[in-house]
């Protein structure tokens, strides 16, 4: 009878196997008949206790050791670029567009000042309508027969 360690080890085997075989793209059926395990159910458990295995570097490790490979990469082009090598320069500004996006710098959004503009002017608006009243055009012709002082001249600006 195998012990507790050998058990261990040949599940662990058995997992790791499991795991290759179905980065390979294989079905979990024939994971299963491959492996030893009894169904396909078996097969994908297996794969998911390996991939929850996977030691996994932080995000902000991964993050910086992108950041260092672009840097290397640019490093490589810069002369090249600022000699005025297109080719070069496009890549540079691949890099460096790669570069912002890791850092998160397009989701930066400024501050949106819109609302405080849209309340400027109906505050406004509602203040000319309390002076004139809320029927006044103010000054704009609207019975479709203007005024010739109200039709601009040859040398004045259109509205």
């Amino acid at each position: 009878m195998a012990s507790d360690t050998e058990s261990v080890a040949t599940a662990a085997e058995k997992r790791k196997k499991a795991l290759d075989l179905r980065r390979a793209g294989w079905s979990f059926e024939d994971i299963a008949a491959e492996v030893g395990y009894a169904n396909k159910g078996s097969a994908h458990r297996a794969v998911k206790q390996g991939i929850a295995a996977i030691t996994r570097e932080s995000a902000t490790e991964l993050i910086e050791l992108e950041l260092s490979r672009l840097d290397d990469l640019l490093a490589g082009l810069y002369e090249q670029a600022r000699n005025g090598d297109l080719f070069a320069v496009d890549r540079a500004l691949k890099i460096m567009d790669q570069r912002a996006k890791f850092l998160g710098l397009y989701d930066h959004k400024t501050d949106d000042t819109s609302a405080e503009v849209r309340a400027a002017l109906v505050g406004f608006k509602a203040a000319l309508e309390s002076r004139y009243g809320a029927d006044d055009t103010y000054g704009q012709v609207t019975d479709g027969d203007p005024s010739p002082e109200d039709v601009p001249g040859d040398g004045e600006p259109r509205p």
